[in-house]
């Protein structure tokens, strides 16, 4: 059976978004002021465009994670994504940094019981790695408490908070 036919609608488009929505709550996550906070917004946005060749195996990201032809084709696919996920955090009636990062806490508990239905272990467990990966990434794009975005320390304590509960909420710690 195909990826995409294993889901709902529904439950595909929550899929297909969370990469940016984990990105999303990163950023809330923590104050990394104006530069920090662009520098990880775009460091999320970049991620999205090198995971097919970061785990090409996986027919999951694959599928989620879906190789622009050109420029227009990608503006085109960010466009559609960031209407998803803004459909959803207003469905979820989602407005402050704290709300974003509950639905996505609730998101990912709700995926990691979808996939272990969905998919053979190997793709469910790979899938969730790389959000923890991705998540870390994003975290670890701008330096915390420096100035300008000088100094700090890569991971602010409430980045590493929000990290651990992202893997908590997937059960990330029994698989890795």
């Amino acid at each position: 059976m195909e990826i995409v036919g294993k889901y709902s609608p529904e439950e595909w488009d929550t899929l297909s978004v969370l990469p940016m929505l984990i990105g999303t709550a990163m950023t809330a996550a923590s104050d990394s002021g104006f530069f920090g906070t662009a520098k990880e917004a775009f460091v999320s946005s970049q991620l999205q465009n090198t995971v097919v060749e970061d785990i090409p195996q996986n027919a999951l990201i694959r599928a989620v994670i879906k190789r622009p032809a050109d420029f227009s084709e990608a503006k085109t696919q960010v466009s559609e994504q960031f209407a998803r996920l803004k459909k959803l955090l207003n469905e979820e009636g989602a407005e402050t940094p704290e709300a974003i990062k509950a639905v996505t806490i609730k998101k990912l508990k709700h995926l990691a019981e979808n996939l272990m239905l969905k998919e053979e272990p190997s793709i469910a467990e790979a899938f969730q790695k790389w959000l923890v990966a991705y998540a870390e990434k994003v975290a670890n794009a701008a330096s915390e408490g420096g100035f300008l975005g000088f100094g700090g320390k890569k991971v602010s304590d409430a980045e590493q908070t929000f990290i651990n509960e992202i893997k908590s909420s997937m059960g990330y710690n029994a698989f890795y």
